[in-house]
C-alpha cells in the first residue's frame, strides 16, 4: 500500500482476505479504532468500519477474521479498550461485509477490567464459538483471572469452561476449536516470565 487513504498510512494490526472475492480485502488501522475495505487486493482503500463512539480510552479492533466458511458474508473481530467504562461496547463483533451494519456483539462477562483475547468458531457448527478472556493489565491486583468460555447459541447463553489464576506467571495466548468437532478444543499457554514450560492443552469433552 502506497496510498494516502487508508488504514493509517498503510500501518495494520489485522488483514483478512474475502473467501469468496477474489481482491477483496479487510485491514484494521494501526491506531485500532477503525476497519478499511480495499476492493482491488489493497491497492486502494475506503473506510468501512469505526469502533463504537461509547468508546472512549483505547479502544482496539483486532483479530479480523472470516471465521466461518459456512458465512463468509460475516466478519468476526473484537473490540477492547483499556477503559474499564468501555465494558458496554466491549465483546465478539460479527459484521455483514454487504452491509456494512453489526448483525451481532457477544458479550461474555461484565467485568470492567475483562477483555477478550481471542475466540474460534466451528465450521461445522457455526453457533458453536470458543472465547477466551483475561483481565487487562490495568486490573488492580496481581493475579490475572483468564477464562475459557463457549456458546452453542451464538452468544444467546454462555458457559465457563475453563479459569485460573495466573499470578503473573501462566500466560494463555490463543485458543483453538476443531474445524468438525466442537468437542475438541485447544489452548496454548506459556508459563514464567521467560516463556518457558508451555504448550498446548487438549480437551475433548467441550472443555
Amino acid at each position: 500500500y502506497q496510498g494516502q487513504v487508508g488504514p493509517d498510512h498503510g500501518r495494520f494490526n489485522y488483514v483478512a482476505f474475502d473467501p469468496l472475492n477474489e481482491g477483496v480485502v479487510f485491514a484494521s488501522a494501526f491506531d485500532g479504532r477503525q476497519i478499511f475495505k480495499s476492493n482491488d487486493g489493497g491497492e486502494t482503500w475506503v473506510h468501512f468500519y469505526s469502533a463504537p463512539q461509547v468508546l472512549t480510552y483505547y479502544p482496539n479492533i483486532s483479530k479480523l477474521k472470516f471465521a466461518n466458511p459456512q458465512e463468509p458474508s460475516h466478519l468476526y473481530f473484537i473490540v477492547s479498550s483499556s477503559a474499564g467504562w468501555d465494558v458496554d461496547a466491549r465483546g465478539l463483533y460479527i459484521l455483514d461485509v454487504a452491509t456494512g451494519n453489526v448483525v451481532n456483539v457477544i458479550k461474555v462477562f461484565h467485568h470492567w477490567y475483562l477483555e477478550i483475547f481471542d475466540y474460534d468458531v466451528c465450521a461445522d457448527l457455526p453457533k458453536n464459538i470458543i472465547i477466551f478472556t483475561k483481565m487487562g493489565d490495568s486490573f488492580p491486583i496481581p493475579e490475572y483471572w483468564t477464562a475459557v468460555w463457549k456458546t452453542e447459541d451464538n452468544g444467546n447463553t454462555i458457559e465457563l469452561i475453563y479459569e485460573w489464576m495466573d499470578h503473573n506467571y501462566m500466560h494463555p495466548n490463543v485458543v483453538r476449536i476443531h474445524p468438525n468437532n466442537p468437542d475438541i478444543i485447544l489452548m496454548g499457554m506459556s508459563y514464567g516470565w521467560l516463556g518457558i514450560n508451555g504448550g498446548f492443552y487438549r480437551s475433548d469433552d467441550g472443555g
